[in-house]
């Protein structure tokens, strides 16, 4: 009956005739009977849209599922790059061991605390050694004026935001542009206190790594 709608056939079988339209079964059956046939055809189209809708909304469903679960893959994503970002760029911590540091006492020729490795502050490199003070002196990231090893933390301060610059620009153009926006706009906030971009865009950022 839903195949054919709950149209009237031919009972011959097997019989290709079409079925018999409805005005002409009208002139022929009684009002009541008619009627009931005609009511009878209404429930099964009903039937039949329902199962139809039941089918589109199963397959929005589907779809919509699939669109939240590439965009929770998307979004881990963008969690992980951002938290490489803090850990990687953001964060002074020893080329050697990846040990944070956190004390600046004045020497631009840092110590690691948990190895035995001599870093740069002008520019985060490992000195190869334990002692980073002659590669501070001749450190091609020192500005002009700078004491050969001493520095003010502002001195300091403005190193890191350099490296981290540098290293932001760096990392950047390596990522897809949808990632590249999404991590700067979640990051917009912790960048422009790190003074590295202001709170309205990413001056120096590569076009197309802009905060949209």
């Amino acid at each position: 009956r839903q195949t054919n709608e709950g149209r009237v056939g031919c009972p011959g079988r097997p019989c290709d005739a079409l079925f018999y339209p409805d005005v002409d079964l009208a002139r022929h059956l009684s009002a009541a009977v008619f009627h009931s046939y005609t009511q009878s055809r209404l429930d099964l189209l009903e039937q039949r849209r329902a199962a139809e809708l039941e089918g589109e909304m199963q397959m929005r469903l589907e779809a919509e599922l699939r669109r939240l679960q590439a965009l929770d893959e998307q979004q881990r994503h963008v969690r992980a790059v951002r938290n490489h970002i803090v850990e990687e760029i953001l964060t002074l911590k020893c080329p050697r061991c990846g040990q944070a540091f956190l004390d600046f006492v004045g020497c631009f020729a840092l110590q690691c605390s948990r190895c035995p490795c001599g870093f740069c502050a002008w520019c985060g490199v490992d000195s190869g050694g334990s002692n980073a003070h002659e590669h501070v002196r001749n450190c091609r990231e020192k500005p002009p004026g700078a004491d050969v090893f001493f520095g003010t933390f502002e001195q300091f301060e403005a190193a890191q935001r350099r490296r981290r610059r540098r290293a932001l620009l760096h990392f950047l153009p390596r990522l897809d542009a949808q990632t590249r926006n999404a991590v700067l706009q979640e990051m917009r906030r912790d960048l422009a206190d790190l003074g590295i971009v202001d709170a309205a865009g990413a001056p120096g950022i590569p076009v197309g790594a802009a905060v949209m």
